[in-house]
């Protein structure tokens, strides 16, 4: 596992978003909601990835280059996590660094729609 990002948290209220043997892996422990790309992302090639949220519908999306590749329900509405979020690695995992680049990394207030994420994608 090359872990991008993880927020381990008191009371299981856990994410973490990390590379699977090639294949973006996004999952909520508190909320037993995982999601794991079908295909391998290309290596030495830039990719957009983009993980909604969304506590209206609670609904737990993933998007590559701006399509919405995969889609599940929350089991619960958001818990409050006041953990660090670790970028690069995981505070539980040690050897879990991930070995890529990241340009951007934006967490937003709200989930954002379709087409604001597929325009994100484009710039």
């Amino acid at each position: 596992h090359e872990v991008i990002l993880d927020k381990f948290g008191p009371q299981r209220l856990d994410f973490s978003l990390a590379i699977v043997r090639g294949r973006v892996h996004m999952y909520f422990t508190g909320k037993n909601a995982n999601l794991l790309l079908p295909d391998t992302i290309e290596s030495q090639k830039w990719t957009h990835i983009a993980i909604r949220q969304d506590v209206n519908t609670l609904r737990l999306s993933i998007f590559r280059n701006g399509r919405e590749i995969l889609s599940t329900m929350l089991h619960s509405t958001p818990m409050k996590n006041d953990s660090p979020l670790y970028l690069g690695g995981s505070r539980i995992a040690r050897r879990s660094g991930f070995s890529g680049a990241l340009d951007d990394l934006v967490i937003y207030r709200r989930a954002l729609g379709n087409e604001e994420i597929a325009t994100l994608a484009a710039e």
